[in-house]
């Protein structure tokens, strides 16, 4: 038998052309059979005399065989024993090592050993745009995740993928003409799955033309804006990251801060404590400079911090007795911006995760959004929570209406407000959102919120004669109606903060800027002019205070 056939035997197919599957992945330069396998990987090296190519590498996959769980649930006597067989194929060309995994043994790769975005990005360069199948995308700022096929094949704007909003995770699609020669479709993430007729004394070549076209950078033109930001996922890179954030902790860094890492109800009092090295007080607000003070009252330097620390340490919310109701890692709730010297753009930290967003990318954001910052006519915040501020600041205007908690969705479906404070300017029906703080979440909900009312008032008659009546039952007229009635509205955000106004936009944080310019853009296109704006919070800072004890259970 011929080492070609041999070989193929290996590979799991006859030596007779025909379409297979294949996952490939590029190890790092550095990497090859020996360190790209993790130390207590199960896998069983198959021997020199099997045939392979020279210099080819074989790890077999063969897991001890096991009978399925229903046999026995529904009683059965006969021998249903089965396994998931694989294995792993190292071979170089152009350079550089690959591995070919074939079924699961791909989990026995040390995570550091392989290239992140190479499937990624050789399907972004190969594929035809018109002709995708699959997408798996994440919107980082609403921790949204969404996988989306077409019965038929198109392009990606029928995928609903917002470049600057969403993160490409997986595409899956037609091959270009030029490429069809190699493969007919492929899948991209950090490894790349392919259907290929290659023959196994073909497969070094094939290797080397997908390492070109890795090296290219035609998906800059085919899917312009698609790499505006990317999730990081290289270990080296984090770990270099990390490095970079502990060190901005120990210097106590401006650009390091606290936020809670989900939506948070500001009706409700609550209070913010920590967790993880001893006894909190209880704070009124989520402040970095208060976890500092707790690491150093509880004898731990913030000088010595580390990964491991920050993710064992707890940030929670807490009620007024100091009981615990929701609870976060400070890696977790920690946002941060920074560069490296190694690499281009800015690297950006929220909710645990790292994402490298394109140097113009941001500076084109700042751009659109600054030009729709406005000092606002909402009076300064004296008072929370929200609901208080709301009812002060439309008492504070003529022709101002509160409609904080109120429902304007026709019978049946699901609640939703119309705005916060409801107001007429030049005959138009202004719509102000407030919101305390700048955390990610809650400000996502906020401009997404705003820009749904809008739509639901501009297309539901019902919605619109709802907050008609709201505005009359709340001492509106029917001149203050009026613009409803003819679907006029203007849209305005209101931010309640102590930061600086004056650095507009960049007050925010990354991924709420970018839910604010959708918001603002979806809003020009239903025809409803909308800005945002801060609003100084001058509330008295309340003082920390410690945990109240609990009664003591009796006994007997």
């Amino acid at each position: 038998m011929s080492s070609k056939i041999n070989a193929a035997i290996f590979l799991g197919e006859s030596a007779v052309t025909k379409s297979r599957s294949f996952s490939v992945y590029l190890l790092k330069k550095g990497f090859n059979a020996s360190s790209a396998l993790k130390d207590d990987h199960s896998l069983t090296p198959v021997g020199k005399s099997s045939g392979l190519p020279v210099g080819w590498k074989m790890y077999l996959f063969d897991p001890q065989q096991r009978q399925p769980w229903w046999r026995d649930y529904f009683g059965l006597s006969q021998d249903l024993s089965q396994s998931v067989k694989g294995a792993l194929v190292f071979l170089s060309a152009e350079g550089r090592n690959f591995a070919i995994s074939l079924g699961p043994a791909h989990f026995s790769l040390k995570d550091e050993s392989y290239e992140y975005d190479f499937g990624l990005l050789v399907t972004l360069n190969c594929v035809d745009p018109t002709l995708i199948r699959n997408t798996d995308v994440l919107e980082p700022g609403s921790a949204r995740r969404q996988r989306t096929q077409l019965a038929s094949r198109s392009d990606l704007t029928y995928f609903d993928f917002d470049g600057d909003n969403s993160i490409l995770r997986t595409l899956t699609g037609n091959i270009r003409t030029e490429y069809e020669h190699l493969f007919k479709f492929a899948t991209g993430a950090s490894n790349l799955r392919i259907s290929s007729s290659a023959s196994v004394d073909e497969l070094e070549a094939l290797c080397g033309q997908i390492l070109d076209i890795y090296k290219m950078e035609t998906y800059k033109s085919a899917f312009p804006g698609i790499r505006n930001i990317t999730p990081v996922r290289d270990p080296d890179e984090i770990t270099r990251l990390d490095v970079a954030l502990i060190q901005a902790i120990r210097i106590r860094d401006d650009h390091v801060a606290l936020a809670v890492p989900a939506i948070v109800d500001y009706q409700d009092n609550f209070w913010v404590r920590f967790g993880g090295l001893g006894a909190s007080l209880l704070h009124p607000d989520v402040d970095i400079s208060d976890y500092y003070k707790y690491v150093s009252s509880n004898g731990l330097e913030v000088e010595t911090l580390n990964v491991v620390d920050l993710k064992h340490h707890e940030l929670r919310l807490a009620n007024d007795d100091g009981a615990t109701r929701d609870k976060y890692s400070i890696y977790k709730s920690l946002v941060f911006d920074t560069k490296l010297a190694s690499s281009a753009g800015t690297y950006y930290l929220s909710e645990a995760s790292w994402y490298q967003v394109e140097d113009d990318f941001i500076a084109d954001l700042r751009n659109h959004l600054d030009a729709r910052y406005e000092d606002l006519w909402l009076p300064d915040c004296s008072k929370k929570p929200e609901a208080a501020y709301n009812q002060i600041a439309a008492d504070s205007a003529a022709r101002a209406i509160c409609l904080d908690k109120t429902n304007m969705s026709p019978k049946g479906q699901t609640a939703l407000e119309p705005c916060d404070i409801y107001s007429v300017r030049d005959g138009r029906a202004v719509l102000s959102h407030i919101k305390i703080g700048t955390s990610s979440g809650d400000l996502s909900h906020l401009f997404n919120q705003g820009a749904n009312a809008v739509q639901l008032l501009r297309s539901s008659e019902p919605a619109r004669e709802r907050l008609v009546k709201l505005i009359q039952e709340n001492g509106g007229s029917n001149e203050d109606a009026k613009p409803v009635e003819n679907r006029d509205f203007l849209v305005e955000y209101g931010i309640i903060s102590r930061k600086n106004p004056t650095n507009k936009s960049d007050n925010l944080p990354l991924f709420s800027r970018i839910s604010l310019k959708r918001a603002l853009e979806d809003l020009e296109l239903m025809g409803a002019p909308a800005s945002f704006g801060f609003i100084s919070d001058k509330t008295p800072r309340d003082q920390p205070k410690v945990k109240k004890r609990q009664p003591r259970q009796k006994t007997g």
